[in-house]
């Protein structure tokens, strides 16, 4: 049973705010903390908002750019309290019913709830009907479920509702209350990083889409394409030894260039979350890499079970990245970056399930009819997937008919794909002369999800130090440096 007496600050962070002005005294069990401490930072080398660049800097998302006029933060005074509840986003008289459900276990119970499960049960209580469509009532979903006015007016936001769709209304839900915890638990040791830089007396300087790992040394860094899986004759190992090659930088160097964009004989893949999941997903320290960490359930390839998803579009990621900044403006947005050896692609089994208005088309269509129905099974048609080791294939989204109403999986067309915009390269003829511009064009959104247990170790393995945590910041505007006001 977690202990409900222990503060969320240490007494010397309170202290040191407090005397800088910047943290308030406990009113009604909360604390105003000034925007300021957690306001998103600058970064040192601009990079290209178009994703063109063969250099990737947290200025490549557009997320970095997302800001919200907030001045001052509302923080509980303890960790587990009905005011801490609020911090993740329900309503006042929802906190106090949740808070009496974790006070109320007893110590000898044998499985008590965590603070953070007795949200999440709320959030998909079984009487509550969830949305899908854009036909569903999302609002009605959220106020059963008991969310304060700013997250619900956030999730109700129109401008987001292409990726909106991808998912249910308690799916995002339960996502941006754990977002919220996680920055929560966190907010300590955030502040406490705070103040050592305050203490320095220099500018808080921003952290960087700067490297976590190795940064690969390349000099013409280039994509690789794919060879035909019969291809993959050479072991992963192969690859391993040529990677021990990679000259390692340090972070600061990493800040300055950025990362590569594309590295030869790799692919690059992408997933966005708070700061705390993706550090969970990668240690920096061991190089250890934890797919367990972004595993999520449902998605369009795995119904019930629980995978992580990633993309091999930057414009993909970046767009999750700029409706979860959206969604909750206090956590620290990051997007992670991992360089995958082509060797090991080439060694997988795979299935591309991409749409099509021909029957090539069909597999997509069932895998996402079934698995947006919380289907515990595949299609019996479907079932050699269940040892296929790499899906790759379109995300999807709801439209005007919620999937589980849908009678057949042939109702399923063009119209449930997710189109996000992506810079491409284009080339012209001009008064007789070669032009290639850059130009703006609405592409279908792609994921990657490697299904089986064998794939997903040697993941795990052959992602140890090539992997970057690019940190987009949060939604609070650029403060001016805070100098201490103590010797």
């Amino acid at each position: 049973m977690e202990s409900m007496a222990a503060p969320l600050l240490e007494q010397d962070v309170v202290q040191f705010f407090t005397a800088q002005g910047l943290l308030s005294p406990v009113q009604d069990k909360q604390r105003v903390l000034s925007a300021s401490t957690l306001s998103s930072p600058r970064t040192l080398s601009e990079g290209s908002s178009g994703g063109s660049s063969d250099r990737i800097t947290n200025a490549s998302f557009t997320a970095s750019t997302l800001y919200s006029p907030v001045s001052d933060i509302v923080i509980p005074d303890h960790k587990f309290s009905a005011e801490s509840y609020q911090f993740l986003g329900f309503t006042r008289a929802k906190s106090d019913h949740l808070f009496k459900l974790f006070s109320d276990q007893m110590p000898g119970d044998d499985f008590p709830s965590s603070f953070l499960h007795i949200a999440i049960w709320e959030v998909n209580h079984p009487q509550i009907q969830d949305a899908y469509s854009p036909t569903d009532d999302w609002a009605a979903c959220i106020d059963s479920i008991g969310i304060a006015d700013e997250l619900k007016s956030a999730i109700m936001d129109p401008r987001f509702d292409d990726v909106k769709f991808t998912a249910s209304c308690k799916f995002w839900v339960q996502e941006s209350v754990e977002a919220a915890y996680d920055t929560l638990c966190s907010l300590n040791e955030d502040l406490k990083s705070r103040q050592s830089q305050i203490m320095r007396a220099r500018p808080v300087g921003r952290r960087h889409a700067g490297s976590v790992s190795s940064l690969p040394s390349q000099n013409s860094p280039s994509s690789k394409k794919l060879a035909p899986a019969g291809q993959a004759s050479r072991d992963t190992k192969e690859q391993d030894n040529k990677s021990a090659s990679l000259v390692d930088e340090t972070i600061t160097q990493a800040e300055e260039l950025g990362v590569p964009s594309h590295l030869e004989g790799h692919t690059m893949l992408w997933t966005a979350g708070v700061k705390e999941k993706l550090e969970r997903f990668y240690d920096t320290g061991t190089r250890k890499v934890s797919l367990r960490a972004l595993a999520m359930a449902p998605g369009d390839f795995s119904g019930q079970i629980k995978v992580a998803y990633f993309t091999p579009q930057l414009v993909t990621a970046d767009r999750y990245a700029v409706w979860l900044k959206h969604r909750v403006q206090k956590a620290e947005i990051a997007v992670a970056q991992i360089a995958v050896p082509n060797v090991f692609i080439e060694g997988l089994s795979k299935a591309h399930l991409m749409y099509s208005d021909t029957r090539d088309g069909d597999p997509w269509k069932q895998l996402v009819w079934s698995s947006r129905r919380a289907d515990e099974a595949y299609p019996k048609a479907l079932s050699y997937l269940y040892n296929t080791d790499l899906l790759i294939g379109h995300i999807a989204k709801g439209t005007d008919v919620p999937f589980i109403t849908m009678d057949s999986w042939e109702a399923v067309g063009e119209q449930h794909v997710l189109i996000v915009r992506e810079w491409t390269k284009e080339v012209s003829s001009r008064e007789g002369q070669r032009v290639e511009e850059d130009v703006l064009k609405d592409v279908r959104a792609l994921q990657w999800v490697f299904r089986t247990t064998s794939a997903r170790e040697e993941f795990e393995r052959v992602g140890s130090g090539k992997v970057w945590i690019h940190y987009i910041g949060r939604s609070y505007p650029v403060a001016a440096p805070v100098t201490s006001n103590t010797e």
